[in-house]
């Protein structure tokens, strides 16, 4: 188990296309262009392949009254002609222990299979709940406009949505300006986008959606 210097990130690409290769081209050009160049990359090399991986990046977030750079765990992923021989138990084992060294207090993933991460401890914080939704569904609010955020509006939208978690969470992501930057691109590079809602363009809430499929699916 190694982890990779990030001049040889874009080594894991072909890997990553083979193991997700629901993403689309769009959207791996934004992750290994915009979102890999800052996270840590552990692998399990072959001689010169790499034949797993697992990727680490990088939130502030807000655990009740302090702050803290957690990792989030994602693009976990072994080459189908390697599984099953305990390359994600090293890897994963590795990566806790970094983080566990550095003093982070926990770390959090969304699991393709929960019964992968149930020998390590982890364990649930939430459940995604799915529904469908119609435009009848919704009522207008007199003086609440929604329009497309822009690179200008992330001033607001980071304003806004730390408010709103702070009022009503204890341990939540930092909205920062720079997460708002990173969730602008990968919108779009999902065809979708971030929509800020507005009365008199006074910021009072946001949505972000992908639509990838066709269907737009709303994200946060």
């Amino acid at each position: 188990v190694r982890r990779l210097r990030r001049q040889e990130h874009s080594r894991t690409r072909g890997l990553y296309e083979t193991v997700f290769s629901e993403d689309s081209q769009r959207f791996v050009d934004y992750y290994y262009e915009r979102v890999a160049k800052e996270n840590e990359i552990y692998v399990v090399e072959d001689g010169e392949e790499i034949r797993a991986m697992l990727h680490l990046n990088p939130y502030p977030v807000c655990l009740y009254d302090s702050e803290y750079l957690l990792h989030y765990i994602v693009a976990v992923g072994t080459h189908p002609a390697y599984r099953h021989r305990g390359m994600m138990r090293r890897l994963l084992g590795q990566a806790l222990e970094t983080m566990y060294d550095r003093g982070e207090p926990f770390t959090f993933l969304m699991p393709a299979d929960e019964q992968i991460y149930r020998p390590f401890d982890f364990t649930w914080i939430s459940r995604t709940n799915y529904q469908e939704i119609a435009p009848k569904d919704f009522r207008k609010d007199a003086g609440l406009t929604a329009y497309r955020a822009e690179r200008a509006d992330i001033p607001d939208l980071a304003w806004i949505g730390q408010r709103i978690l702070k009022e009503r969470y204890r341990v939540f992501a930092k909205r920062t300006q720079a997460y708002f930057e990173r969730l602008l691109e990968e919108q779009e590079a999902m065809k979708g986008e971030v929509v800020l809602l507005g009365e008199n363009r006074i910021p009072r809430g946001y949505l972000a959606y992908s639509a990838e499929d066709g269907v737009p699916e709303i994200r946060e």
